[in-house]
């Protein structure tokens, strides 16, 4: 099991030298703002910092300027690079691209080597068919590029789920995995363009960071399709700025009339009125990047009401227009949400409950 661990990690810097050949080094370099186990997945953060900061520290932090590596062109595949090179224009939306896509990079790669670890238990694997299967979807990852479906979600191994969302100089990647062993490794994802995705046992799903709330008709008409049996089909990851300065300004578009009355509860932690708005609106793109596999269609802000909790939690109560979460099923698993530097990072678990329709 060691041995194995420790060919990922061989794997890893041989791919991030040979990317860092290909290209010319960057003015900014990427650093490790945070990495930590979410209730939804292995969440990673990322951040841009001048190549110039000395790096004081090997360890995971959650204060920007801890380089993980010296250049982003070492963590991104050259599709991934030339992709961001040919489709923006603007700087600041290219490294903003950039960082997402390692961000999830970095926490896909996590995920395994905690998996080989089996680090929760504190018992490494001893299965060689389990070690190998990691080596495998981890040189899946390595040799493939993550692009984006037709919804504009991340491409991964559909034995993953995964999410992204950035700000700014700021990137986050979420992701876990469907099953924990298994034989044989598959082939990137190949998305279906139809909607909505459902899938069954044997089709797991994946996600992604811009296709929410910018909206996807649904093209399917009113028949959805059952599932006979209850799984994780989505998750989903947000970060908004707590002192973002629209709060007020966005409070009666994005909370319904209840939520607003609702306002305050958080004020005995420190998060004021204001900021709750924000917290309420990143838990709400968080659940609806975790449902948008299944739905695959456009939802309001008015079709949700959340309440955070000031443990870290929150409730959650969908109220869609087409009453597509009664037909679907569909169970918000977990709602979770903390501050992390200036940041509220939030993220949901999305699942369908069992049904007996036919």
């Amino acid at each position: 099991s060691s041995s194995s661990s420790s060919s990922l990690s061989k794997e890893s810097t041989k791919g991030a030298n040979s990317l860092a050949n290909t290209y010319p080094h960057n003015e900014e370099s990427i650093s490790n703002w945070f990495s930590e186990s979410l209730p939804e997945g292995w969440c990673i953060g990322v951040c841009t910092t001048p190549s110039t900061t000395p790096s004081t520290s090997t360890t995971p932090s959650t204060n920007k300027g801890d380089p993980i590596i010296q250049n982003s062109t070492q963590l991104l595949h050259p599709e991934e690079y030339e992709w961001g090179q040919t489709n923006f224009k603007s700087d600041a939306s290219r490294t903003s691209y950039y960082l997402g896509r390692i961000a999830l990079r970095s926490s896909l790669n996590t995920l395994l080597n905690n998996e080989m670890r089996n680090i929760n238990n504190g018992i490494p694997k001893n299965d060689n068919n389990d070690n190998d299967y990691y080596i495998q979807l981890f040189n899946q990852i390595q040799t493939n590029p993550i692009r984006k479906d037709y919804h504009g979600r991340p491409i991964i191994p559909e034995v993953a789920l995964g999410s992204i969302s950035h700000k700014g100089e700021y990137a986050v990647g979420l992701a876990t995995l469907l099953r924990s062993t298994g034989s044989d490794c598959n082939d990137v994802v190949n998305w279906r363009e139809e909607c909505p995705v459902i899938y069954s046992d044997d089709d797991n799903n994946d996600d992604d960071d811009d296709a929410m709330s910018n909206g996807v008709s649904d093209k399917s008409g009113t028949n959805y399709p059952s599932t006979s049996e209850s799984s994780q089909r989505g998750i989903g990851i947000d970060l908004e700025r707590i002192d973002d300065g629209r709060g007020k300004r966005i409070a009666r578009k994005i909370l319904t009339e209840n939520e607003q009355k609702n306002l305050g509860g958080l004020e005995e932690i420190g998060v004021s009125s204001e900021e709750e708005v924000m917290l309420r609106f990143s838990l709400k793109e968080s659940v609806y990047k975790a449902m948008h596999p299944i739905l695959c269609q456009y939802v309001g802000f008015q079709e949700a009401e959340i309440t955070p909790f000031p443990d870290g939690t929150a409730e959650v109560m969908l109220n869609l227009t087409s009453n597509a979460h009664e037909q679907l099923g569909i169970v918000v698993q977990s709602a979770s949400w903390k501050k992390v530097g200036d940041f509220f990072l939030t993220s949901a678990s999305v699942g369908v409950a069992p049904t007996n329709d036919v």
